[in-house]
């Protein structure tokens, strides 16, 4: 009788899934790359926080780069976006390394493609001060809570954890996440912890307010005077991130009863979005660390729902791309 042997590696349940989720994002990456490429090539603020920098104000090590460029021919936020786009591809980087280990580049993937072809993502963080090395240094810091057999990686946990605030304010509430769940998980270690995020973020305070000319006011959440929710945003949100939002809330529910470190960050990403208002911050800022979190909690999104072989995690992974169609359909048009 014949039989018929499996294959050694596993293959995936629908190839045709697979197949439109690569032609989709490839298509996704290429537009995102010459989004950038033309704003490399703009002069004049795009973002509110790029006018606050032009305008003299902001963060100080923003001001200071683009400072470097008022005596010179260039465009005067080339150096901004520079760094912005280097911290954004450092910390996908990071990502990846975070989300392969002992795992494969395989787990990394789904999270990797969400961030790079989320619609404006990238984009956004190509601009000045959006503060893409603060997205790598917090990632960092989850990296070194990872490493739970050495001594010193949780004192560079808090380190980072706080440079990552004052890069960006927008990321101390995940940051107090963090400490949050090192003390739900590895009690005897959340001194270390604490006792660095709380010294290297009073230090770093202290540098960026003293160095702003707009003192600690430099230091909310959010940059001032930026944009609020666009029109009619809730239909924005159904029709365009509906499966997002719901792979976002389950992570959210059902990760309740498996907390950890990565949990508690996402959660606290919360907070600032519902405050919207409140903090007079840009809504696109404030999405950031929801992007990266969330992002994270995908690769972990099987676990938490017990999804043995994924067939309806690519389902809702491609019905996600395809809502993305008609926003990068609006670019070309």
């Amino acid at each position: 009788m014949l039989r018929l042997h499996p294959p050694p590696h596993e293959v995936p349940e629908n190839v045709w899934h697979t197949l439109l989720i690569v032609l989709i994002g490839s298509w996704f990456v290429w537009q995102t790359g010459i989004e950038c490429t033309e704003l490399f090539r703009t002069e004049t603020a795009v973002t509110a926080t790029e006018q606050t920098l032009m305008d003299g104000g902001g963060h100080p090590l923003y001001q200071w780069m683009e400072s470097l460029t008022r005596d010179l021919e260039w465009n005067p936020l080339v150096i901004n976006r520079s760094f912005s786009l280097a911290g954004w591809f450092l910390a996908l980087l990071g990502l990846a390394r975070l989300l392969m280990q002992g795992k494969g580049l395989v787990v990394a993937v789904p999270s990797l493609l969400v961030l790079l072809t989320a619609p404006g993502l990238t984009s956004y963080m190509s601009t000045g001060g959006a503060g893409g090395f603060a997205v790598y240094f917090f990632l960092k810091a989850l990296k070194a809570v990872s490493k739970t057999d050495e001594k010193w990686t949780w004192i560079r946990a808090g380190a980072y954890a706080a440079v990552a605030a004052v890069l960006n304010p927008l990321w101390f509430l995940p940051g107090l996440g963090l400490l949050a769940g090192v003390f739900e998980v590895y009690r005897s270690r959340w001194i270390r912890v604490g006792c660095a995020f709380a010294g290297v973020g009073i230090l770093g305070a202290l540098v960026v307010g003293f160095s702003s000319d707009s003192g600690f006011s430099v230091l909310w959440m959010g940059p001032a005077a930026a944009t609020q929710w666009p029109e009619g945003w809730m239909g924005l949100v159904f029709h365009r991130y509906f499966f997002a939002v719901a792979v976002l809330s389950a992570l959210v529910a059902y990760g309740a009863f498996r907390r950890g470190v990565g949990w508690w960050s996402l959660v606290m990403t919360l907070p600032p979005i519902l405050l919207s208002s409140f903090l007079a911050s840009d809504y696109t800022a404030l999405l950031i660390p929801l992007w990266v979190m969330g992002a994270m909690g995908l690769a972990k999104l099987p676990m938490v729902l017990n999804f043995k072989y994924p067939r309806s995690y690519l389902s809702v992974w491609l019905c996600q791309l395809l809502l993305w169609v008609p926003a990068y359909l609006e670019t070309l048009l």
